[in-house]
């Protein structure tokens, strides 16, 4: 891999179980919210901590291999768990956000969006002393009218577009688009000239199905990650992310659809491992974190 000359970025969304979109926060999700999950699958009115020995695990993969990585963190999540945040940010991991709740655009107005997304920095940035820039979206489900809003509210970058074709209900409007990063316009995703970067999350080559991901790891294997990023490194900086939770086996729920089952298959050591490995196999791949690309994709 020492030919390659593109960076390579990690990056975690800093969720849950829960917080898997057939849970909760979409319109096919199981339960309404992440209130009634707690509820009926854990028996409290609030998360059990299973979040915390995943994250310190990964954060301890990290620093084996030396990588600083960006944590997307919802509001929500920095509520659960301050003490866990800080932690992060002191290990210099770049802190950026993942909005208030983990839930699809429909849920939101423009202006409740607004509100949450200012609300969740701020105690990002309240917690950390760092200034938050970048935001991907819970879901990746995105919508033109939120870039006018991160413009305006202080972002740098979002991280948000899959240029996948059409997949479990979503993606599949943005199959054409660069599948590296690029400059978004001022009111859409389309590229552009507005003052917001965009980093795409890398697709397998031709068939243009999402590749870089820790949900397509497990579920399609490690060697359909590999191979896809080993691809796009050739011709573009890439990025890879992935989930604390799935270093951890699911809660017990009954009932689970085929394609719920699937979505949690090799969740646990299988995953760590699989970390380690892809890790180990891009070790002199150039590294950066995602707001160390944007600013030097905007001098």
């Amino acid at each position: 891999m020492s030919d390659l000359k593109s960076r390579l970025i990690i990056s975690v969304d800093l969720d849950e179980w829960y917080h898997a979109r057939w849970a909760t926060g979409s319109a096919a999700s199981r339960w309404p919210d992440s209130s009634a999950f707690f509820r009926e699958v854990y028996g409290t009115d609030g998360p059990r901590g299973d979040i915390e020995r995943p994250t310190r695990e990964i954060l301890e993969i990290f620093d084996t291999f030396g990588v600083k990585a960006t944590f997307f963190i919802l509001g929500e999540v920095a509520g659960y768990y301050p003490h866990l945040v800080k932690e992060i940010s002191a290990r210099k991991h770049e802190i950026a956000c993942h909005s208030a709740r983990h839930v699809d655009l429909w849920h939101h107005s423009h202006e409740s969006f607004r509100q949450e997304l200012r609300q969740a920095k701020a105690t990002l940035e309240s917690l950390t002393g760092q200034t938050v820039v970048g935001f991907r979206a819970p879901n990746l489900v995105i919508e033109d009218w939120i870039i006018p809003i991160l413009q305006e509210e202080g972002f740098l970058y979002d991280s948000s577009v899959c240029p996948s074709r059409k997949l479990m209900g979503k993606f599949g409007e943005y199959e054409s688009f660069p599948k590296y990063p690029y400059r978004l316009s001022k009111d859409s995703f389309r590229p552009g000239t507005g003052p917001l970067v965009e980093i795409p999350i890398p697709v397998f080559p031709y068939l243009r199905l999402p590749a870089a991901t820790g949900i397509a790891t497990r579920v399609l294997g490690q060697s359909w990650t590999t191979l896809a990023l080993r691809h796009s490194l050739r011709t573009g900086d890439s990025l890879y992310y992935f989930h604390p939770y799935e270093f951890t086996t699911p809660p017990v729920i009954t009932g689970l659809t085929v394609y719920q089952r699937l979505f949690t298959r090799h969740a646990g050591p299988w995953m760590a491992r699989a970390l380690r490995s892809l890790l180990s196999d891009f070790s002199e791949v150039p590294r950066a974190t995602c707001v160390d690309l944007a600013r030097g994709f905007v001098r």
